[in-house]
């Protein structure tokens, strides 16, 4: 969703509009005016459309947002599969796997930008609430590596989803090891 900076403002005024009313015991519930100018004040009009689903509000076109949602879904899998693994697949898996089950966030300072809407996806949405206390800031995966992940992930995500199952052993090794 593209906002302009006099819609920024408009939908700003209206927010404080709205604190003044709330001030005086007049409240709706039905919009979350501190989220719209928490949202527009950070940047982050695009979560506007995840906030507010029922308003058919234009999907965020920022290619960055996509390949958060991807990244952190494709992570979310691989720690859901790994943990109902039997104890002699783990051991596989921890064996033969470059690193740990686990998503540690974006590689570096040049993925600011990633880790930022991970983070409003997580605190500010409540989505993914199962990355809530970690830190972002500290993987040693990249989006570069992360995006062949995915397209190794996306290949196969209707597979695991129309059988209602986790990811095999193998997939959980070749994601790892990518």
């Amino acid at each position: 969703m593209k906002i302009s900076d006099g819609e920024k403002l408009i939908m700003l005024m209206l927010c404080e509009l709205n604190d003044k009313i709330e001030q005086n015991s007049i409240k709706d519930d039905f919009i979350d005016f501190k989220f719209i100018k928490t949202a527009i004040l950070k940047n982050s009009e695009w979560s506007l459309f995840y906030k507010f689903k029922g308003l058919n509000l234009q999907a965020p076109t920022e290619i960055e947002v996509k390949e958060v949602i991807g990244v952190l879904e494709m992570w979310d899998m691989i720690e859901i599969s790994y943990t109902k693994l039997s104890y002699y697949d783990k051991i596989i898996v921890d064996k033969e796997a470059y690193c740990k089950p686990i998503f540690t966030g974006f590689g570096d300072i040049r993925e600011d930008k990633y880790i930022k809407i991970a983070e409003y996806f997580i605190h500010e949405l409540g989505y993914y609430t199962v990355f809530k206390n970690r830190d972002f800031s500290n993987s040693y995966y990249g989006m570069s590596i992360y995006r062949k992940m995915l397209d190794y992930y996306l290949s196969i995500k209707n597979t695991v989803i129309y059988n209602c199952r986790i990811l095999k052993v193998e997939e959980i090794i070749k994601l790892l090891n990518i």
